[in-house]
């Protein structure tokens, strides 16, 4: 499937938030509707973002022209940490899927990190 396919199939899936539909509509050359607090605001933003760029990986490397369409927001600084962002993000989802299938008397009470990083970058 062409980039274009996916990304088009991708809009129409259930799995989009406004931090996803942003990418999307920028490296789609489309009107971006949500102009303002369009950035990932937590993990679960983070993983919509994730997911989108999991199905077209070629996008990957386009993520600055987010922050290009978007100075002095979070955009910015997000994406020139998103590898940091990224590992953290992927350490909490393996924590969570350890800690979820363990009895819930013997579930520990876990830290996000991946949501303070998101924060002191401003998101």
């Amino acid at each position: 499937m062409t980039i274009e396919a996916r990304a088009d199939s991708w809009i129409c899936s259930w799995d989009t938030g406004i931090s996803s539909q942003t990418i999307w509509e920028v490296l789609r050359g489309q009107t971006v509707r949500h102009r303002s607090h369009n950035w990932p605001c937590d993990p679960s933003d983070f993983g919509r973002c994730v997911r989108l760029l999991a199905e077209i990986p070629e996008w990957r490397e386009r993520l600055p022209e987010v922050a290009a369409r978007f100075p002095g927001t979070p955009w910015v600084t997000l994406i020139e940490r998103w590898d940091d962002v990224m590992e953290l993000y992927e350490k909490q989802i393996r924590a969570e899927a350890e800690n979820n299938s363990l009895p819930k008397r013997k579930r520990k009470a876990l830290t996000y990190p991946c949501y303070e990083l998101m924060k002191e970058l401003g998101c």
